[in-house]
């Protein structure tokens, strides 16, 4: 779930969980308008298995 509005300069937190990796995981968030499926932001990461962030 998210909300339905984001203000600009707000934190936004993500969660994934990553089960039975055997090897090193790369992560995309991102956030986009609806309307025109415009990129907002987004963010990458390498993340392992059970690793928390």
């Amino acid at each position: 779930m998210s909300p339905s509005k984001l203000r600009p300069n707000s934190d936004f937190a993500v969660s994934v969980n990553i089960l039975n990796a055997t090897q090193d995981v790369s992560v995309t968030a991102s956030i986009s308008q609806s309307s025109a499926s415009t990129p907002i932001a987004s963010a990458t990461g390498m993340f392992k298995e059970g690793e928390c962030w």
